[in-house]
């Protein structure tokens, strides 16, 4: 394929990372990125590139030759009494993301999670097909695009960040649309 017309889509995470590679704008491969157990004890910067890593690999894998932006999910830290645990535990989310940044060289976007869902909570539980978050990302997807999706909760993620960045999630406007 000509020119670098691909989008590499990460939903970072240091357990659960997952990616979706599009090319010309379709969804080609998207799934959870394996992680090992053992790199829990490394040191955080450390475990950030191996995890960086371990995308890459996987997006090589998918064929990124002419990968030409990397958009990726920036964490939302939110004032004291509105965040749920402790707001550290997402930097190393920013460290895998401009990790593997730094591994591609090429241009990088990034969405917060409202910026790129709205208001649709994320569950990491269940089916994530029949979750609200994972109907409206299905919903924008053709069937030869669901059937490069290895489903998981962030799978779904890392597509919907790449079908808003593409402008393809067809968001509902109106409150409790799911």
């Amino acid at each position: 394929m000509p020119g670098r017309d691909s989008l590499l889509a990460l939903d970072p995470g240091l357990n659960n990372p997952a990616a979706a590679l599009f090319r010309g704008g379709r969804l080609v491969a998207a799934s959870r990125v394996k992680t090992q157990t053992v790199w829990k004890g490394r040191d955080i910067a450390e475990r950030c590139t191996m995890v960086a890593h371990a995308v890459h690999d996987w997006a090589n894998e998918h064929g990124i030759e002419d990968l030409g932006v990397l958009v990726v999910e920036w964490p939302q830290i939110y004032v004291k009494g509105r965040s749920k645990g402790d707001p550290n535990d997402l930097l190393p989310l920013v460290g895998v993301a401009m990790c593997l940044a730094g591994m591609l060289d090429v241009n990088v976007r990034s969405f917060k999670p409202a910026e790129w869902i709205g208001q649709c909570a994320k569950t990491e539980t269940g089916d994530a097909l029949t979750s609200p978050r994972g109907r409206l990302v299905w919903r924008s997807l053709d069937e030869l695009e669901r059937a490069t999706v290895n489903v998981s909760h962030d799978a779904i993620d890392a597509v919907g960040i790449g079908l808003a960045a593409l402008g393809r999630l067809q968001m509902r406007v109106y409150p409790g649309a799911t």
